[in-house]
């Protein structure tokens, strides 16, 4: 319902999902909430409430485009782990991003993805340190 905070794995390996629910406003944990869901292909808008998107698109084969990072994630480990298909702009709100460990591993590296991160912050640091020039993800600052 509307009071809910904790959707960690609500919708682990749901294979027939193509179009992501929304997300309610209150969420802050969405651990694996769409893990193996090979046939999702439109990623929800990511509320600003959330802090931890660890393997959140974890194995979303078909997920093509990533929603928009909330402002306040700070754990972003595998959240996009092979996602085969995922291309185009990531952006990331966040200034202290503290985990990018494993977040494109297994992405495909023909495929360009943007990783957009707050000019001089921590995130874009940290980005730049462990996702740029692998998996197709190339870091920007903004």
């Amino acid at each position: 319902g509307a009071n809910v905070t904790n959707m960690q794995g609500a919708f682990y390996g749901c294979s027939n999902l193509i179009n992501a629910p929304t997300i309610p406003n209150k969420v802050t944990d969405i651990v694996s909430l769409f893990s193996d869901c090979s046939n999702l292909v439109n990623a929800p808008t990511i509320p600003d409430k959330v802090t931890d998107m660890s393997s959140t698109f974890l194995g979303c084969s078909n997920l093509v485009n990533a929603p928009t990072i909330g402002a306040n994630v700070t754990n972003m480990y595998a959240t996009f782990q092979s996602c085969s298909n995922l291309v185009g702009d990531i952006v990331i709100k966040n200034a202290n991003v503290t985990n990018f460990t494993n977040c494109f591993y297994d992405c495909d590296a023909s495929k360009a993805k943007t990783l957009k991160c707050p000019a001089g912050s921590a995130s874009y640091n940290l980005a730049m340190n462990v996702c740029d020039g692998k998996n197709g993800v190339t870091v920007v600052a903004y």
